[in-house]
């Protein structure tokens, strides 16, 4: 791994994490890097959609956030190692979010008699045919992650 790998990972864990100890270390972290004279990216969207304004989205760290759409936030953290801009939309409804996240746990990491590699890599070909660069980036990551074949994304452009 090298830096530029890692940084876009760092800066996103400053705003997408329900845990707030972790979002704190990651800006201090980039900060860090900044004051080495390292590049730090910086997003390219605030909030979640163009449509939402990102003030009207659900504050993961805020003292009022119900303690069950915490407990959620902190399960699609666990399962994903994010908590992304589709979950925050969805969490406008937490009784459909909390059916999503059972559903997207069940298919892409519960027990089954598909391998982890081979649900990722169907999931990258759903989200190639949809034109979602984000959603093919994420399993492309877990393809690997979880010991999928190279050679099969380079089968699939």
């Amino acid at each position: 791994l090298h830096l530029a790998d890692i940084l876009p990972v760092v800066l996103r864990l400053t705003e997408m994490t329900p845990y707030e100890d972790v979002a704190t270390w990651a800006r201090e972290l980039l900060a860090l890097f900044r004051s080495d004279g390292v590049a730090v990216p910086v997003r390219k969207h605030a909030g979640a959609s163009r449509y939402i304004p990102a003030g009207e989205l659900v504050d993961m760290h805020s003292p009022e956030l119900d303690d069950s759409l915490r407990c959620l936030l902190e399960d699609v953290f666990s399962f994903d190692t994010r908590v992304s801009n589709q979950t925050l939309l969805m969490s406008f409804n937490p009784q459909y979010l909390q059916c999503f996240v059972k559903t997207h746990a069940f298919l892409m990491w519960g027990d089954g008699p598909l391998p982890l590699d081979v649900r990722n890599y169907i999931a990258i070909l759903a989200a190639a045919r949809h034109s979602c660069k984000y959603f093919v980036d994420v399993h492309t990551d877990n393809f690997l992650r979880h010991g999928g074949d190279p050679a099969w994304l380079q089968a699939s452009r």
